[in-house]
């Protein structure tokens, strides 16, 4: 038994008030998490709630078929409550305005993730557990449910799921997993699924609505930024023949086919099938300007750390940013640390 899992257990089974949420621009990890922690609260009678910094995108939609999750915004009145769980992330400053809100009105605060860096242990009303040995957070709280049983449902023989909790926790692992494609994903991890498509999930049914829900517009700027690949050698002894491969997606390019940020996420992924890329890169100029970068390794090169320079973060094998300057300023500054 895990004993953080079990104390983490303790904190979710002391608290009546409840809420919940994910980093800024929240993914299928963060929100599939979510809605299984969600639905498992309000069934041992929990005041629970879920609220984002930002809104949920459009192909998630499907998970939040009752309107649960909120945004943080005009209008939102804040009150008191027991504990706020975090999930997917340990670091505050990519909660936005939701932590400055965490940190006026919860008792207790309780992260859980599943990456390298930011917080870690107890400190004050601050409590973090985190397990990068997890595929996903779904992984994460699947351990969680069944080794907390005892304190968070003592009433019940063992662990039961209900329909709602089956779908979050899947989508939490297809998604940050890559459908079992990354070196994080585990052997837990497709005996997770495996169970919960032995409840009645419909693998069918999440592929469509997570993956098969493109516009034409966004198909032809997929055509239109894999068009513009670069790669450049590695200098590397241990992989003489590998390569560092990128894209980048202006503002303009992407307004031009009427495409959100997240939109754009997945594009990365198409490097994954060039033979000698050792490490893959997607440079997004955001509404606001700003770069967002996501970097990815076919398990062999962390790349992490550089994304922690960055001020970003992430896993050893797949990590990301977001900041302030010209496309070709981060371009050129990534390449010359990541190229090295």
């Amino acid at each position: 038994m895990d004993k953080s899992l079990h104390d983490a257990g303790r904190l979710l089974a002391a608290a009546h008030s409840v809420i919940i949420c994910t980093h800024l621009m929240p993914d299928g990890d963060g929100l599939g998490a979510e809605v299984a922690l969600f639905h498992c609260l309000k069934r041992l009678g929990k005041d629970v709630r879920i609220v984002n910094p930002d809104p949920v995108p459009g192909r998630y939609r499907f998970l939040d078929r009752g309107g649960v999750i909120e945004t943080l915004g005009a209008g939102f009145k804040e009150a008191p409550f027991d504990l706020a769980v975090v999930v997917d992330t340990n670091e505050p400053k990519r909660l936005g305005k939701v932590w400055d809100f965490f940190e006026r009105q919860a008792k207790t605060i309780l992260f859980l993730d599943h990456h390298h860096g930011g917080l870690n242990g107890t400190n004050g009303k601050v409590h973090t557990v985190v397990d990068v040995r997890s595929s996903s957070i779904g992984e994460l709280l699947y351990r969680l449910f069944h080794q907390a049983q005892d304190v968070l449902d003592p009433d019940a023989p063992s662990f039961r799921l209900s329909p709602e909790m089956a779908l979050g926790l899947y989508v939490s692992i297809i998604t940050d997993t890559n459908s079992f494609r990354y070196s994080r994903t585990t052997a837990l991890s497709h005996r997770i699924a495996a169970e919960l498509i032995d409840f009645g999930l419909q693998p069918e049914e999440v592929y469509q609505n997570i993956y098969s829900s493109k516009s034409a517009a966004h198909v032809r700027l997929i055509g239109e930024v894999l068009s513009r690949i670069e790669e450049v050698p590695l200098r590397s002894p241990s992989h003489e023949n590998g390569t560092l491969a990128w894209v980048e997606i202006p503002r303009d390019v992407r307004k031009k086919f009427n495409a959100s940020s997240d939109d754009t996420q997945s594009i990365v992924n198409f490097l994954l099938l060039l033979k000698n890329a050792e490490i893959l890169i997607l440079l997004r100029e955001e509404d606001d300007g700003r770069i967002k970068g996501s970097i990815k390794s076919k398990g062999t090169l962390v790349v992490n750390t550089v994304a922690q320079e960055l001020g970003g973060g992430g896993h050893e094998f797949a990590a990301g940013f977001i900041v302030s300057g010209t496309m070709s300023e981060i371009r050129d500054r990534l390449l010359r640390k990541l190229a090295a």
